[in-house]
């Protein structure tokens, strides 16, 4: 099993009991989420890769593909849920999470950048997903509204969003089309490597979400001027008659389009620059969380406040 197939289902199957009124759908899903916590203890990270029965196997640690929503939905089941007890656990987990990664995972390029690594059996992979972008995003939105996160980890938690979202855009504006490559290498130049077959675009969002919640986080206007530029960039290089495509290899002035427009584009990107541009009271974070897929839910107490830590 995968670690983030596992674990983002707890906002959606709540939400589901929320409204039907039935409670085998969070039940299901906090049966579920409350193994993989036992298996976390006191560690910070689970690996990619679960086994049936919930234990963890092998030792591939990621913030990125495969395991990126599972930490992401820890902070947002328990602020969905109106920050209920029953999910008092999770965000405990977070935040021990959050620490273990700026710990043991956040690194800086030899031109001083900061990253967020992953971990091959001990080892960094000295290697960067365009899905991690998210990362600056989800420590903003705890930075906002986790009501009992200490001022220490409040300030700690904002500067590596901040520092982190600003390698995320560096992706973009190092690249002659003003785009970000699907995968980078961090090698011991002053500039990250992109390898050839690392060099596609296919129109994802966590950058544009990201910087979102930089903007609502702290209302400099540099966030906008970044997402305007990889906006211009997006309509320069994707747009085509019928829609917008990807990018075969973003090191080229002139990019040849892949041919596809993922349906995260719609959902995501464009959503999330969107927001970038609008007011605050435009679904609001006090009130609405976002799904791992920008769907907005409104937060709301579950209908048996404690009944998740009690199975």
């Amino acid at each position: 099993l995968v670690l983030a197939d596992v674990g983002t289902e707890q906002l959606e199957f709540q939400a589901l009991t929320d409204r039907s009124h039935d409670l085998s759908y969070g039940t299901i899903a906090c049966k579920a989420e409350n193994v993989l916590l036992d298996e976390m203890k006191d560690k910070p990270f689970l690996p990619i890769a679960i086994a049936t029965d919930g234990t963890p196997h092998g030792s591939h640690i990621s913030l990125g593909a495969m395991g990126d929503s599972y930490y992401e939905y820890l902070l947002k089941i328990f602020l969905m849920t109106r920050q209920d007890p029953s999910y008092t656990r999770h965000a405990e987990s977070w935040v021990q999470s959050m620490d273990g990664m700026l710990n043991k995972l956040v690194a800086t390029t030899p031109s001083g950048l900061t990253y967020v690594d992953e971990n091959r059996n001990g080892a960094p992979g000295r290697s960067f997903h365009h899905l991690v972008c998210f990362v600056p995003g989800m420590l903003a939105l705890g930075v906002m509204q986790l009501d009992n996160l200490d001022s220490w980890r409040r300030a700690r938690y904002r500067e590596a969003a901040e520092k982190i979202g600003e390698f995320c855009y560096n992706l973009y504006a190092k690249q002659p089309s003003g785009l970000a490559p699907e995968y980078s290498t961090i090698s011991n130049s002053p500039e990250v490597e992109v390898q050839p077959f690392e060099a596609k675009y296919v129109l994802r969002p966590e950058t544009v979400e990201s910087l979102f919640l930089l903007w609502r986080m702290t209302k400099d206007v540099k966030y906008r001027d970044w997402g305007w530029n990889i906006f211009q960039a997006i309509e320069k290089n994707c747009r085509h008659t019928v829609g917008y495509a990807g990018l075969l290899d973003v090191r080229l002035l002139n990019p040849q389009k892949d041919d596809a427009m993922q349906s995260f584009f719609l959902a995501e990107t464009l959503k999330y620059m969107y927001l970038l541009f609008s007011d605050d009271d435009t679904i609001p974070l006090d009130t609405w969380v976002f799904n791992t897929e920008a769907h907005p839910i409104k937060m709301t107490k579950p209908l048996i406040s404690g009944s998740c830590e009690r199975l």
